[in-house]
């Protein structure tokens, strides 16, 4: 009787570990065929623990967008998350490594990877019959939505190793706003720097006190196995995701958003000195000093790895002085704006000895190019080129392609 009993019991045991492991194979085979019919292999953003949102690694997907009519653009990321080829972490002194550090417009996903500024960029210097060095690598680390703030943990947490002999950072009109809002969603330490950040609001960290940076854990164990876990199986991945993306519909996330100083319908009143939020002059100073913080941390961080950081503005359309803008300015701009941002970035990187390209004189100059996609109001092939040029001009002529001492 006994006997039976086990019997029944290793049999109701066995029969549960079939059953789990079959729907878990089942569920992992669904969730791929899902990403499959979404013109991917896996989420193209993942939720990040301390950087708030990345990249997945090893993701090939599909981007579609519609201008007079729908286009389609291929895509992949590598071992890191770099939207492109793959990188090696080891370079050789043969090999000069360039690292751009942006938001959308450095992403770019509405054009192919090898005709972004970074993969024009790559073929302009690696065909200059002066160059010095055998290699030139342009790495594009952009990240759709990223501002000063992530540029600098970014860089801070996972980019130092790939030892880059030069920075670029891509800075654009929204950045004094996110900074802000990044900052309102972000762990401090003892310097008002951040140690982590959220992607959206939570109020654990909206009034959290500051922290030591001693005493923050910046690799605990449940990270590291959560990270295995989302590289490795696409149903875990799925389920993580849908389960952090609750956040957004939080009711602290959907009134915080509801603030002026955090709704993006005011992401650009750093343009216009007229501007409710501009003229609110507490308010502009404090969210343009944290840009200014974030970027002299990371030319700190930057140049402890003996690297060099330049910083270039990539203009808004309604920056030109044309006579008819793409329909998506009308989103969130009604006039020409000016160049009040643009003096604000010239001033404060000169008083740092920070170079500084504003690509505003090189747009104006091509503006008849069609460099923006009308409803998209990113860059088309046209804007990426002229960035490029502008961009590989700068750097030959102010003599940043220097080997690192």
């Amino acid at each position: 009787m006994e006997q039976s009993q086990n019997r029944k019991r290793k049999f109701a045991v066995v029969t549960a570990v079939i059953v789990v492991i079959a729907c878990a194979l089942m569920a992992e085979v669904g969730i791929r065929v899902y990403h499959r019919a979404c013109d991917r292999e896996r989420f193209i953003w993942l939720p990040d623990e301390f950087l708030g949102y990345v990249h997945s690694a090893n993701n090939r997907f599909q981007h579609h967008y519609t201008e007079q009519e729908k286009h389609t653009v291929r895509h992949r990321t590598n071992a890191f998350g770099f939207l492109g080829d793959d990188v090696v972490v080891e370079k050789d002194e043969e090999t000069f490594r360039i690292l751009v550090l942006g938001d959308s417009f450095t992403e770019a996903l509405q054009v192919a990877s090898d005709q972004n500024y970074c993969g024009r960029l790559r073929f302009l210097l690696n065909h200059d019959p002066a160059k010095r060095y055998k290699k030139i690598e342009v790495i594009n680390t952009g990240v759709s939505g990223y501002s000063p703030l992530n540029y600098y943990l970014y860089f801070k947490r996972e980019l130092t190793r790939f030892k880059p002999d030069l920075v670029l950072v891509q800075l654009f009109a929204n950045d004094v706003f996110e900074d802000n809002t990044a900052r309102a969603k972000s762990l401090l330490d003892e310097q008002e720097l951040p140690l982590k950040t959220e992607r959206y609001f939570s109020e654990k960290y909206f009034n959290h006190p500051l922290v030591q940076r001693k005493d923050f854990n910046e690799n605990p164990f449940g990270y590291r196995l959560k990270r295995l876990l989302i590289d490795h199986s696409r149903a875990f991945e799925y389920f993580y995701v849908k389960f952090y993306n609750r956040q957004k519909a939080s009711a602290f996330n959907q009134r915080t958003i509801r603030l002026d100083q955090y709704g993006t319908g005011y992401q650009f009143f750093i343009l216009d000195p007229r501007h409710i939020l501009s003229r609110d002059e507490a308010f502009r100073d404090k969210a343009w000093g944290y840009s200014q913080k974030y970027l002299l941390a990371l030319k700190k961080e930057v140049e402890s790895q003996g690297a060099q950081l330049s910083l270039f503005y990539m203009p808004m359309e309604v920056q030109l002085q044309l006579e008819r803008y793409g329909t998506h300015v009308s989103l969130y701009i009604q006039e020409h704006m000016g160049t009040y941002f643009n003096d604000l970035l010239k001033g404060f990187a000169r008083e740092h000895g920070i170079p500084f390209l504003d690509l505003l004189d090189d747009f104006e100059q091509n503006k008849d190019k069609g460099l923006y996609l009308s409803r998209d109001g990113h860059l088309t092939e046209n804007g990426h080129q002229v960035a490029a040029q502008a961009l590989f001009r700068y750097i030959i002529q102010n003599g940043l392609l220097i080997t690192k001492e």
